[in-house]
């Protein structure tokens, strides 16, 4: 592979405050030939004026009509995907300059498909908090042991900010899951890794901003992160190479792990009645959401299943 094009995603909704840095880090990179690809999802914010301030041709900036939403606008980056490389990078995040040098020589390896690194985690003004590294030292990965490790152990390789893929490996595996809002890069990582090899580069390559503003905030404020993780491990189980991973054991662990999820925060007991009609309204909710008729199949059982369990640890009608 020899300086292949990369496609830098930039999808981002209301981040102006955060654009120029993240903008600045993708123009500043060691590497030369790249895209610049910023989706704007319908901002309300001044996001149009900062984006424009930056008069590079490198940068190609769509803005969506009406807002699609957060997954659906990292697909319609990928749609606009010219190189042989996509890295993605989130709207309040930033790279060190030599990222993308460092992760496209990775690359060079065929049977790599997806590079990841250590990220340095951010608060909302740029404050070191901690270091998300997945291993300690830089190595090579076999994608099936990672791709079983990712659905098991939750996802240690992180956001689309540390992440690069090759771009054929995404055509291969399709877009984003749009019914999944907090797995949905998780659940890309295990379909990418079922195809193909990983490496790791120990060394921070990438900043990532954790705040209020953030929709992982939003998902554990509105008590919503139990839900998508039952639409999460329900799609993994329902794709036949992802369930081919595991053993009956693993799979019946992963079963268990959705029935604990209706009192794992308030316990089973009388105080538990109040977060369990919201958990069922949630549930319920899910299912009438758009959710392709497969999902909604297999929903339904692990639904009636937790049902069952509550009832049965109660002692009520439900």
């Amino acid at each position: 592979m020899s300086s292949p094009l990369v496609s830098i995603c930039l999808p981002t909704y209301n981040y102006a405050r955060y654009l120029p840095q993240a903008i600045s880090s993708c123009l500043n990179q060691t590497y030369e030939p790249l895209e610049i690809i910023i989706t704007d999802d319908a901002s309300t914010d001044n996001s149009r004026e900062v984006i424009s301030s930056f008069d590079d041709p490198r940068i190609r900036f769509v803005e969506n009509p009406v807002r699609l939403g957060l997954v659906e606008n990292w697909n319609k980056a990928l749609s606009l995907v010219r190189g042989e490389i996509v890295k993605f990078i989130f709207a309040d995040d930033y790279l060190e300059e030599n990222a993308i040098e460092r992760m496209v020589a990775a690359l060079d390896d065929p049977s790599v498909n997806l590079v990841f690194c250590t990220a340095r985690i951010i608060d909302a003004q740029g404050n070191y908090a901690r270091t998300h590294q997945p291993y300690p030292q830089s190595r090579y990965l076999r994608g099936r042991d990672e791709a079983k490790r990712c659905l098991k152990e939750g996802n240690y390789i992180g956001a689309p900010t540390a992440v690069a893929l090759r771009t054929s490996a995404l055509e291969e595996a399709g877009n984003f899951n749009e019914v999944l809002r907090f797995h949905a890069d998780q659940e890309m990582w295990i379909r990418i890794l079922l195809k193909g090899d990983a490496y790791f580069f120990s060394e921070p390559l990438v900043s990532v901003r954790q705040h209020d503003g953030s929709e992982t905030s939003r998902l554990e404020r509105t008590r919503q992160i139990e839900i998508e993780t039952i639409k999460f491990i329900t799609c993994c189980l329902q794709n036949e190479q992802i369930h081919s991973l595991l053993s009956e054991s693993e799979v019946r662990e992963l079963t268990e792990r959705c029935n604990g999820l209706a009192t794992s925060q308030s316990g089973v007991g009388a105080s538990s009645g109040s977060y369990w009609e919201r958990y069922k309204a949630r549930a319920k909710g899910a299912l009438r959401a758009r959710i392709p008729p497969y999902l909604i199949k297999a929903l339904h059982p692990v639904y009636k299943k937790l049902i069952g369990t509550h009832q049965k640890n109660q002692g009520v009608k439900g």
